[in-house]
């Protein structure tokens, strides 16, 4: 094997590690930022918590909202009481 052809095979073994290890390190970010979950407050509205958080993932019905992004190992439910108000959170990892 040539000097040349192993410095492209190590170059290439290089960039694909490279890679790997971004994707991990997104996967495992949060699909919300942990401090954006720390300021959530009971009773807020559920265009507050919109506001703060941005738009959910899925909405079921009006009292359930899920936070998840395509790549990452977990997501954040978002409950809401009869009102619209926010109520609870839960950061689920998977």
């Amino acid at each position: 094997m040539t000097s040349s052809r192993r410095t492209k095979l190590l170059i290439a073994a290089v960039a694909v590690t490279v890679c790997l290890v971004l994707l991990f390190v997104h996967a495992a970010m949060p699909p919300v930022p942990v401090a954006k979950l720390a300021a959530l407050k009971v009773g807020m509205p559920q265009a507050q918590v919109a506001s703060l958080l941005g738009a959910p993932a899925k909405v079921i019905g009006s009292g359930y909202w899920r936070y998840s992004v395509p790549l990452r190992f977990g997501c954040v439910d978002i409950t809401f009481d009869g009102n619209g108000n926010y109520l609870s959170h839960n950061y689920e990892r998977f």
